[in-house]
């Protein structure tokens, strides 16, 4: 998968909490969840990267109680830098798809089933690519991915996750 060792003991940050566990992050998801249980949430999971002398990746876990705010939680990640357009995107999902195989497990766990396409909360998996630009060439490669695993994927214009949080964060 990525180069990088996703996992329920990694830290994370909340501008709320502060730096928890990823178990704890995905705690607090299922508190924010069980206090407006019939609301409709959607959760999404997304990574941008910024290259520099590095190659900055950041996570982000996002949780939206539709009409009703949200949270979320992010991770910085570093790796070598790295040129090639393709391997960093390809690099982008994988992160995003070892948080979502997480955090889905560790939900279900807690009686939250994301899997369930009939229920009241709605995940996805975002990813930084677009019809427009040089990724586009890239979304059939991706999202087959993302599919192929059973999830529900956005791009640009909708992928807030990984093109608007992540990304303010890569910077």
């Amino acid at each position: 998968m990525s180069d990088f060792n996703i996992n329920l003991d990694m830290s994370v940050h909340s501008l709320t909490k502060g730096t928890l566990t990823l178990r704890e992050a995905i705690a607090r998801i299922v508190e924010y969840i069980q206090e407006e249980p019939d609301k409709e949430y959607d959760i999404a999971i997304g990574t941008d990267s910024m290259t520099y002398s590095t190659t900055q990746f950041v996570l982000a876990i996002t949780v939206h109680r539709l009409h009703n705010g949200g949270i979320f939680f992010y991770k910085r990640m570093y790796h070598d830098k790295i040129a090639n357009l393709h391997y960093k995107l390809r690099e982008e999902t994988a992160i995003s798809v070892e948080a979502a195989e997480l955090v889905t497990d560790e939900l279900f766990d807690n009686g939250i089933d994301v899997t369930d396409k009939h229920g009241n909360i709605h995940f996805h998996i975002h990813m930084d690519i677009g019809p427009n630009g040089p990724t586009k060439e890239l979304i059939q490669e991706l999202s087959g991915w993302i599919t192929a695993l059973g999830y529900d994927f956005e791009i640009k214009p909708d992928s807030y996750a990984a093109s608007h949080i992540a990304d303010r964060y890569s910077k």
